[in-house]
């Protein structure tokens, strides 16, 4: 009896703790990375480790030749691909390399002419113009007046346009995204055609020689100028457990406030894009799907402001993601009726909204932070009727986009469903157990028959 009653308390035991710790160990997996260490290339026409350091991250700088094998890749969150020659045509060992840091769960940052990275280590993702990185070095010097298509990027930024400034020609020129891939902004891009034989010789690996080459070459060898319409500037893609982000404009002569702006959302949305890349895994399920994306990085005390447009056609959910410390998050409807007030300490935290027609105002206040430009996350899902601004994060059914419905199997296995299934199995087990010893009790009190002798007698 005293085994029975062990092993009854040592099940219950384990019920308690799988529903107790199970959404705790949720909490954990989902919260993502946002604090993990950080490598840029060194600074050619890009220098992405200037803007960084202005947002107070201080990466590791990485040579070409250090950027061979995936195990020296793996120790950093995001790695930043500087447009340079170098990155115009890397070593097999480089691309192999890459390609599988970011299968892993790596995040890259690339622009420009890094476009001969993105092209062989992932090819399909970006089309570029004439077929190819090579054919593809036909931008022109000149502003750009950009459309910014991505409803988060937007909502971060507080406007839809913005003037980019090209002052170097020859720039590569995107024709169009491939599967998966999502276009953050686009423009009228104004293209100057070359004399293709004059690329054939060109030295990448001298960044100053190159761009002396590519001087004489606009200006003796020019054959016809054009306008090409609402082409991609910015794009994102996944790739197994990661990300890229590709740009074809970079940091050098973007002076105005805007554009700094856009430049500072690279370096957090980079180094966010692992929280990014989870907290997307949290909520992309069943009929639901990322209906709105904002990556941002926020100081203590501060508060930041962003819009959701809603149909009034189905309601929707906010999913606040962050490494840690507290947030503060505020919600008002379309009629300024205060609906949420939330404190979040431990991420990521999710509400359901009941939605009317019309924009949704969300604060996040910097409660407790532990250092300037704190990168969080805040993803709007549903159903796809839920939102009124063009849909572009994603959905649940997209393969090739790498943020795939899950199978059953793999959900049980995983997070809150292998909690629940774990739960399941001990609730059967003690149902049984319960069973067995009604069933050897009701034996032990069954009336024995007496011996006819002792009757006799």
């Amino acid at each position: 009896m005293f085994r029975t009653k062990f092993w009854l308390a040592a099940i219950g035991i384990a019920l308690l703790l799988t529903f107790a710790f199970g959404p705790g160990v949720l909490a954990e997996t989902t919260v993502g990375s946002t604090s993990g260490k950080l490598a840029v290339t060194p600074a050619g026409y890009d220098d992405m480790k200037s803007v960084l350091e202005k947002l107070g991250v201080a990466p590791e700088e990485l040579t070409f030749d250090q950027m061979t094998t995936a195990a020296a890749l793996e120790k950093y969150d995001a790695i930043y691909i500087n447009c340079a020659g170098e990155a115009e045509s890397p070593s097999d060992e480089m691309v192999s390399a890459i390609k599988e840091y970011v299968k892993n769960g790596g995040v890259i940052y690339a622009s420009d002419f890094a476009a001969g990275v993105v092209e062989k280590a992932f090819p399909g993702k970006i089309n570029f113009n004439g077929g190819s990185v090579s054919s593809a070095h036909i931008g022109s010097t000149g502003d750009v007046a950009a459309k910014v298509v991505d409803s988060g990027l937007a909502s971060v930024l507080g406007q839809t346009s913005v003037t980019i400034k090209y002052d170097l020609g020859a720039w590569v020129v995107v024709d169009s995204p491939g599967a998966g891939t999502r276009v953050l902004m686009t423009g009228d891009v104004p293209t100057t055609g070359y004399d293709a034989s004059a690329y054939q010789n060109l030295d990448y690996s001298d960044s100053e020689k190159l761009k002396e080459a590519m001087e004489k070459i606009q200006s003796g060898s020019t054959t016809t100028s054009n306008t090409i319409k609402d082409k991609p500037l910015v794009l994102t893609f996944s790739e197994g457990k990661g990300e890229v982000l590709y740009t074809t404009f970079h940091n050098e002569a973007q002076l105005t406030k805007e554009v700094e702006a856009i430049i500072n959302w690279f370096g957090i949305r980079t180094r966010a894009g692992r929280l990014a890349s989870a907290t997307r895994e949290l909520v992309i399920k069943g009929d639901d799907i990322a209906l709105q994306e904002i990556v941002d990085g926020i100081n203590k005390g501060e508060t930041k402001t962003y819009y959701f447009n809603a149909t009034g056609k189905a309601d929707f959910k906010l999913t606040l993601n962050f490494g840690g410390s507290e947030l503060g998050m505020t919600i008002t409807d379309p009629a300024g009726n205060e609906v949420i007030s939330q404190d979040v300490q431990k991420p990521p935290y999710t509400t359901s909204v009941q939605a009317d027609e019309g924009k949704y105002k969300i604060v996040i206040e910097g409660k407790d932070v532990p250092e300037n430009n704190y990168p969080f996350v805040l993803l709007a899902s549903g159903p796809k009727s839920a939102a009124a601004d063009e849909i572009i994060v994603g959905t649940a059914s997209d393969n090739k986009s790498g943020t795939s419905e899950k199978s059953i199997f793999q959900r049980i296995i995983s997070g809150f469903y292998w909690a629940v299934g774990i739960g399941v199995v001990v609730i059967v087990l003690i149902i049984i157990l319960i069973i067995v010893l009604i069933v050897r009790a009701s034996r032990r009190k069954a009336p024995v028959a007496q011996n006819p002798e002792e009757k006799k007698e």
